[in-house]
């Protein structure tokens, strides 16, 4: 399990994913695309952070709302002028989640902070909210720190129906002395490592 204090974070650095170089931005970047492939209709952009999901939702049409822990994230949010409606909320809580029927919930790279026990109860509360052909998407860490690809399927599989898990990146050793076009080539070639030895992943469930 990670730890944070998301509010000194968003004060101290902004929004700092709109600035990130390397390896981190470039892994980032994937992680956005992946998240908002084929978002349309009303999303629910969970632990929203600065907003940087919203710079990559193709469709026009969409309605996005969001919610974050960190007040000072959400301001940073709001400056987009993007979302429909933007809120302090706990991503444990269930009634953060239901201010209005939404038909995508997008959490990127924040699940990592709860331990195992909550994580188990989120994905109870979500199958709940995914019923009826919804859909959940989010992305998670592959470390020592949390549970690994394989464990998190095995907690997924008796929630959901459907689980796909898909790489977001593997890990790329020295990847900060690298310069841009080697970085390049071995971030191609590690985004097709299989998800059990990826560094992130994705993982889409539905019921």
């Amino acid at each position: 399990m990670y730890t944070k204090d998301f509010d000194a974070e968003y004060r101290e650095k902004g929004a700092y994913h709109h600035t990130l170089a390397g390896f981190s931005r470039l892994w980032y970047e994937r992680n956005y695309r992946l998240l908002a492939d084929g978002l349309h209709g009303k999303i629910l952009d969970v632990a929203c952070g600065d907003g940087r999901l919203a710079d990559y939702i193709r469709d026009k049409d969409a309605v996005i709302d969001g919610f974050d822990a960190s007040g000072h994230a959400v301001g940073l949010a709001r400056q987009k002028k993007v979302y429909r409606d933007l809120w302090v909320g706990d991503i444990t809580d269930p009634a953060a989640y239901t201010r209005d029927t939404y038909d995508f919930f997008v959490c990127s790279l924040s699940l990592q902070y709860l331990a195992e026990p909550a994580l188990v109860r989120h994905f109870n509360d979500m199958k709940r909210l995914v019923a009826g052909g919804r859909v959940y998407r989010f992305t998670f860490p592959n470390t020592e720190l949390v549970p690994k690809a394989e464990t998190m399927r095995a907690i997924l599989r008796p929630v959901f129906s459907r689980v796909d898990m898909v790489t977001v990146t593997g890990f790329i050793k020295d990847a900060g002395a690298m310069d841009a076009k080697k970085l390049a080539g071995n971030f191609n070639k590690a985004k097709n490592d299989p998800v059990e030895k990826s560094y992130h992943y994705m993982v889409t469930v539905s019921d």
